[in-house]
């Protein structure tokens, strides 16, 4: 099952990170052990992929303990999104 999840996943981007239920539900939960070997095992294969999730990472947390961005904070955001966008 992970060799066929890995092979849609690495196709990622930022956008498509905070859409994944389970990988918003492993940021919010961390300590669910499944969830976090499953995305620690996949960081190892797609180390590549390591920087958009964890901007993904910042914006799913960011959500969670904050109810509204200012526009100061919107704008760093996605600078932050296109430049790591552009790295490719």
């Amino acid at each position: 099952m992970n060799q066929k999840r890995f092979a849609s996943i690495k196709q990622f981007q930022v956008e498509d990170f905070i859409s994944d239920k389970e990988f918003i539900h492993w940021v919010r939960n961390p300590d669910d052990q499944v969830l976090s070997d499953f995305w620690k095992t996949f960081q190892l294969f797609f180390p590549q992929k390591i920087p958009e999730m964890e901007l993904a990472k910042e914006l799913i947390q960011k959500e969670q303990t904050e109810d509204q961005l200012d526009e100061t904070e919107i704008d760093k955001l996605w600078e932050s999104i296109c430049k790591t966008i552009n790295k490719k």
